[in-house]
C-alpha cells in the first residue's frame, strides 16, 4: 500500500479536509503514521478511530478515489485490507463491495448505492456529533492535533507565511488570542478582515490598546518589561511589605502586557488580595480597555 506522506498531509490539510469526512481524515492519518493498520480487521480499525465498522469500506473507497492511498492489487488483498471477517451475510447485504458485484441499469452497483447512502449518513452523523470542527483533533492519537498546530506555528512565526494565518483561524477557532500574541508586533495587512470573518474583533481591539500602552511604557528608561510570573512575584512582595501603591502598579502592568492571560496572574496572587481588590481590578479594566470583561466566555473569572 502507498499513501501520501505526513508532510503532504499537514501542508495540504485544509484542502484534503474539503473532500473527506472526519472519519476518513482519521483513517488517512493512521494509514500514514501507522501503515500496519492496513492488516487489521475492519472492526479493529473502526475501534482505532472510534467509528462504526461499516464506515471503513466507505472510507477506503473514498481515500482511493481521491488518490490519498493506493492499493495496487486490491482484488487479491481485499480480505486483508478491508475485512478479515467477511461473512455470507455481509455479501448478501452488500456491505462488502466485490469486483464482480451485480451491476445496475445505470452502470452503477447495488453496493455503490448502499455505500453512497452510508456515506451521506456518515456526513450527517459528523455534522450532528458536536465535534465536526475538531477535524484531526478528534482522533484518538493525541499527536495529530499537535503536529498540525506546530506546523502552522512554524510556517507563520518562523517562515513568515502570513497567508497561513487564516487557515490557522479556520482550524483552531478557539486559539485566536494565542496566535495574536505571537504576531502582536507585526500584525498582517488583512488582520481586520480576518477579525471580522472569524469574530475576534474585540480581542484585536484589546491587543491594539495593549500594544499602544506598552510603547508608552517603554519610553520610560526606568521601566522594565517582566514576565507574568515575575509580575505576580513582585505583587506578592509588595503586598507583604504593605506597599499597596506599588502592588497596584504591578496589577496595571500585568493588565497592559498580558490581557489574555491576566486570569493566570489573578490565580497566582489569589491568596494576597486587598479588601477592595476586585473593585480596583474592575476599574482598571474599564479604564484601560473600555470594557467590563476581557473575555467573551462566561465563567472564566468574576473579575474579567
Amino acid at each position: 500500500m502507498k499513501t501520501i506522506n505526513l508532510n503532504e498531509f499537514t501542508s495540504d490539510f485544509m484542502e484534503i479536509s474539503k473532500h473527506l469526512t472526519l472519519t476518513e481524515m482519521r483513517m488517512l492519518y493512521l494509514l500514514i503514521t501507522r501503515p500496519d493498520v492496513i492488516k487489521i480487521s475492519q472492526e479493529s480499525f473502526a475501534k482505532e478511530i472510534g467509528a462504526h465498522r461499516r464506515t471503513i469500506n466507505i472510507g477506503y473507497k473514498k481515500l482511493m478515489k481521491n488518490g490519498y492511498i493506493n492499493i495496487p492489487d486490491i482484488t487479491d488483498q481485499r480480505n486483508v485490507v478491508i475485512d478479515t471477517n467477511i461473512t455470507n451475510e455481509h455479501v448478501a447485504n452488500n456491505i462488502f463491495t466485490s469486483t464482480d458485484i451485480e451491476k445496475t441499469p445505470d452502470n452503477g452497483s447495488i453496493a455503490d448505492d448502499k455505500i453512497e447512502k452510508e456515506y451521506k449518513n456518515e456526513i450527517a452523523n459528523d455534522n450532528n456529533s458536536g465535534d465536526n470542527e475538531l477535524h484531526i483533533e478528534g482522533t484518538k492519537d493525541p499527536d495529530a492535533s499537535g503536529i498540525l498546530y506546530d506546523k502552522f506555528l512554524n510556517d507563520i512565526l518562523v517562515n513568515k507565511q502570513n497567508a497561513r494565518i487564516s487557515q490557522f483561524f479556520e482550524e483552531f477557532p478557539d486559539k485566536h488570542t494565542e496566535i495574536l500574541i505571537d504576531i502582536r508586533n507585526d500584525l498582517p495587512e488583512y488582520i481586520d478582515f480576518w477579525a471580522l470573518k472569524y469574530k475576534f474583533e474585540e480581542e484585536l481591539r484589546i491587543l491594539r490598546i495593549s500594544n499602544s500602552l506598552i510603547k508608552d511604557l517603554k519610553w520610560n528608561i526606568l521601566h522594565k518589561e517582566r514576565y507574568l510570573d515575575e509580575l505576580s512575584g513582585d505583587y506578592i512582595k509588595f503586598f507583604r511589605k504593605e506597599k499597596k501603591r506599588k502592588a497596584i502598579q504591578v496589577i496595571r502592568h500585568a493588565l497592559i502586557y498580558y490581557p489574555f492571560t491576566f486570569e493566570k496572574f489573578l490565580y497566582e496572587i489569589r491568596a494576597y488580595k486587598y479588601d477592595d481588590f476586585d473593585e480596583i481590578v474592575q476599574a482598571m479594566i474599564r479604564e484601560i480597555y473600555n470594557t467590563d470583561r476581557l473575555y467573551k466566555q462566561e465563567g472564566i473569572s468574576k473579575n474579567l
